[in-house]
């Protein structure tokens, strides 16, 4: 069957669909109870979904928008940076600049560059999950031809 004979079929269902919708022919009261039921628990879901969507951006958010380190040592200079969520560094490190050896810088470096590396992935993520929760929301709501063909089928009263 050619694409243009297939629409020609679909668009003469639905015509017939809403022709008897307009009779008062669709008397499949369980099929319809179905169908709300399955509305209601796909509606709950959604917004289930959303709402987790929701509190996981709050998260990632609070958690990607501004991280404090700091590095305090008992007999040296204490090092801080904040990581804001553009990737801006503020430093606050003592006069003069410390020893490029010194243990405590090092390691204040290290977690400095794991900070950014673990906040990138952070917004990668984000990122990935708002994408998928989107995905799986509009998929479903999209229904094909044959989809909606079948659809129309459940509710048309049985012919003589």
């Amino acid at each position: 069957m050619g694409s243009e004979d297939y629409y020609k079929k679909w668009y003469e269902n639905v015509q017939k669909w809403f022709e008897d919708s307009s009779k008062g022919t669709m008397v499949n009261a369980a099929v319809i109870d179905q169908w709300n039921k399955q509305m209601e628990q796909f509606n709950s879901q959604t917004k289930n979904s959303w709402d987790q969507l929701i509190k996981i951006l709050q998260v990632s958010y609070a958690d990607s928008t501004q991280r404090t380190i700091e590095t305090n040592s008992q007999a040296g200079p204490n090092f801080k940076t904040v990581v804001g969520i553009d990737g801006d560094l503020k430093n606050d490190f003592p006069s003069p600049p410390p020893d490029p050896n010194n243990v405590y810088w090092i390691r204040h470096n290290q977690l400095v560059d794991e900070t950014l590396d673990s906040q990138k992935e952070i917004i990668g993520k984000v990122i990935e999950v708002v994408g998928a929760t989107i995905q799986k929301i509009v998929n479903p709501i999209s229904i094909s031809g044959t989809d909606l063909t079948a659809l129309m089928s459940i509710f048309r009263k049985p012919g003589p």
